[in-house]
């Protein structure tokens, strides 16, 4: 065991690493024990989303913290929390529709406010190392979706999400299936300018329900999918 390390009142649902060792760790916690440090963008006084980088200080072994931070104004749940090598960090879940004022929309490609059920997101953050701040690249609700439960990087930046669809996901490109498949894939790409958008969307399954659990790109750039 090279370190082991508690979070209190946290509950871990997703972990990842960058290629210079950092790993990144989120889920849920209660804020009256878990405290958010290091440029955190949020603060709240009850049970939210969180998102944590950790670094392990060479050969003394210790754990530091470079960022801690609550995400989603209390509304959002992670699933899958991704870093590329820049240490820029993707995160995707869901929101319940009733919180959709709550959560952070940066970059966004069109959604319908209200509702009910969930729905899901997808959301970029960047550390500023020189002013230790966090900011938002992108903050996107999935339209067409209950929530994210997977996402891969590719090396040109493209972020595929995956997870089970509902009813008006758009369909962009040639679909896979185009019903009636429960599933769903789709890759996003941010332009230079920050503008975010759909480039490709698709069903996947047959007639029963289906959920989408991992995404991954290979050493070929093919995506592989799994549920």
């Amino acid at each position: 065991i090279v370190f082991a390390s508690r979070f209190p009142a946290a509950a871990i649902q997703s972990v990842t690493s960058d290629a210079s060792g950092a790993f990144y760790v989120s889920g849920v916690a209660d804020f009256v024990h878990f405290f958010p440090s290091g440029g955190s963008m949020e603060t709240y006084e009850r049970r939210a989303a969180f998102i944590t980088k950790l670094v392990c200080d060479g050969g003394q072994r210790q754990l530091r913290i470079v960022y801690s931070t609550f995400f989603g104004r209390a509304a959002a749940v992670i699933s899958k929390i991704k870093a590329n090598s820049s240490g820029d960090v993707f995160i995707t879940g869901n929101v319940t529709r009733a919180d959709l004022h709550k959560f952070p929309i940066v970059n966004a490609l069109p959604h319908s406010p209200g509702g009910s059920g969930t729905v899901g997101f997808a959301s970029k953050l960047a550390f500023n190392l020189s002013t230790s701040s966090l900011s938002l690249g992108f903050s996107t609700i999935l339209e067409g979706t209950q929530g994210g439960k997977s996402l891969a990087l590719d090396s040109a930046g493209g972020i595929f999400v995956a997870g089970q669809a509902g009813p008006g996901l758009p369909f962009v490109g040639t679909p896979l299936i185009a019903s009636p498949g429960s599933g769903y894939v789709v890759k996003l790409v941010q332009t230079g300018s920050g503008t975010l958008s759909l480039a490709f969307s698709s069903r996947l399954g047959g007639s029963r329900r289906d959920d989408v659990r991992e995404v991954a790109i290979d050493q070929d750039g093919a995506l592989l999918v799994c549920g």
